[in-house]
């Protein structure tokens, strides 16, 4: 029995494999330095950590991911409309550190204008 499922699944595995397309992948994101804000949705926020994707309706090999590191200053910036849905975008701007440690956002994340 046990032979037979491996029969079975070792041609299966091998398709799978051979199926994966390493350029299909989102790029590594960027990281932002002082002083950079950019305008997109947000993908990844926790913590000291925000993930912008400033292409949200690209496929993924064509998307910008930009990360910022706390502090930043978010804001709402409207929304956008792709084929897969509308979302929400923002504009954030990377801060100098200051000194400070990590505090989190107010306002559930997103600062008034």
């Amino acid at each position: 029995m046990r032979s037979m499922v491996r029969f079975l699944i070792g041609p299966l595995l091998l398709i799978q494999l051979s199926t994966f397309n390493s350029s299909s992948q989102v790029p590594p994101p960027r990281e932002a330095r002082v002083g950079d804000v950019a305008i997109g949705v947000v993908i990844y926020e926790y913590q000291d950590e925000l993930r912008l994707d400033m292409r949200p309706c690209s496929r993924e090999p064509d998307k910008q991911i930009l990360l910022f590191r706390y502090p930043y200053k978010k804001t709402a910036a409207g929304s956008v409309e792709c084929s897969s849905g509308t979302y929400d975008r923002v504009q954030v701007v990377q801060q100098s550190n200051g000194g400070q440690g990590y505090s989190p956002p107010r306002r559930g994340g997103v600062d008034a204008p």
